[in-house]
Order: structure tokens, then C-alpha cells, then sequence
């Protein structure tokens, strides 16, 4: 091969490379693949992105309770991200909720944690 051919095989494997790499990072979580009942690495497999963070954990009588993270950045506005905030109790997932971000403040609607999503999701599920 020449040269030329050379140039064309790598700049193609560059573009594919990226294109691939952005998808995980820039694009988004599809909720349509996962469902309620599923372990962590369950909802990972099925989404074939990893977690970023551990927003939260605790435990409570019915168990241990966590809220994982995945993050993705806005690919138009780099001061917007898009947070799903996925609760699992017992390595089971609850609820999931996606929490929008921008110029870095959280939408106020999703300040109440863990402990409200136990009070409406785990207790009254129980009585």
C-alpha cells in the first residue's frame, strides 16, 4: 500500500475511534433498556456504560440503599449535563430519575435525597 492508502486507513479508524468514544461519553442513558428489578450490573450491561459516582448510600431496616450516578456532559452547551440518579435497594433498582444541570446548580425539584425516595418508594410499598 502507499502512502495515500495509509493516510485514508487511519484517518477512517481515527474518525470511527472518536465517533465511539464521544457516544459514551456525550450521548445518553437508554431508560427503555432498563427495568425495575434489575441488579447494578444488570442496568450496566444493559446500558454498556459504567457508573461514575455513588451519590449516596445508606441503611435502612428493609436494607441497603444506594443511588448511582451516570453523568453526561452536553455535547452543544458545555455548561449543561444530564444526571440519572438510579436508586437501588438490596442491589435491586427502585426508581431511576433523570436530573437535568445547568451553569452547574441541580433543579431544586430533586433536592430531597434518599430518605424521600425511601419514605415514598420503600415504606408505603410495605404497609
Amino acid at each position: 500500500m502507499n502512502l495515500r492508502k495509509y493516510t485514508i486507513v487511519l484517518l477512517v479508524l481515527f474518525a470511527v475511534a472518536t465517533t465511539m468514544s464521544c457516544a459514551s461519553v456525550f450521548g445518553f442513558i437508554d431508560t427503555n433498556k432498563i427495568s425495575l428489578g434489575m441488579s447494578k450490573q444488570q442496568v450496566r450491561d444493559a446500558v454498556k456504560v459504567r457508573p461514575d459516582n455513588i451519590v449516596s448510600a445508606k441503611t435502612y431496616p428493609e436494607g441497603a440503599m444506594e443511588i448511582v450516578q451516570y453523568s453526561i456532559q452536553s455535547v452543544s452547551e458545555k455548561d449543561k449535563a444530564v444526571y440519572y440518579w438510579l436508586y437501588f435497594l438490596n442491589d435491586k433498582l427502585l426508581e431511576w430519575r433523570t436530573l437535568r444541570v445547568k451553569n452547574g446548580l441541580p433543579d431544586p425539584r430533586y433536592e430531597d435525597g434518599i430518605d424521600y425516595v425511601y419514605q415514598t418508594s420503600v415504606k408505603t410499598s410495605i404497609k
